[in-house]
């Protein structure tokens, strides 16, 4: 977990505010399968993950690369990397 309550930084998201939602990071690389494996775990576990990054191009490589949806992996204007919000 790389941002949890309270925050560190101001977010878009309000549920950083309330303590509804996580920031997470993978020390193993954000590669395809990683991002995949993670994402379909934290499903399981009852959460809701997006992968985010910082361009559209990638954003669309890596759903390309997945099968994941756009809802699944998004690009994120302004972010200062790419990482998984948990809600």
């Amino acid at each position: 977990v790389s941002e949890a309550y309270p925050p560190t930084r101001t977010h878009a998201n309000a549920c950083h505010q309330n303590g509804s939602c996580v920031d997470a990071v993978l020390t193993n690389g954000n590669n395809p399968e990683n991002i995949k494996n993670f994402i379909n775990r934290a499903t399981a576990a009852g959460f809701r993950p997006v992968f985010e990054t910082t361009s559209s191009d990638r954003a669309a490589f890596l759903r390309r690369e997945t099968g994941l949806s756009a809802s699944q992996i998004t690009h994120v204007a302004g972010i200062t990397g790419e990482h998984f919000s948990l809600y």
